[in-house]
């Protein structure tokens, strides 16, 4: 028995980190996206590099942010995660 609460403690763990990291990636999503608009429609310059990044980082903060939003939230969040792909 103290084996599966040491393991839950674990996995508890390792979301809240996964969770942090997902709000720094979203932190960095948000100045990308910032940045790629305003050089966009400012100075009509377009970055398809930075384009790409937004890609990543997008798919980084939902596949490392799901664990911590079940745990957070519980079955609603992995609720809406099924749905949108049944």
């Amino acid at each position: 028995m103290r084996s599966l609460i040491y393991i839950e403690r674990l996995f508890n763990k390792i979301a809240d980190a996964l969770g942090w990291l997902s709000s720094i990636l979203f932190l960095l999503l948000l100045a990308n996206v910032v940045y790629d608009v305003v050089m966009r429609y400012v100075f009509n310059d377009v970055s398809i590099a930075f384009q790409e990044m937004e890609w990543h980082l997008f798919s980084a903060v939902f596949l490392l942010g799901v664990p911590y939003a079940i745990k957070a939230g519980g079955t609603y969040a992995w609720m809406c995660f099924m749905s949108a792909y049944l």
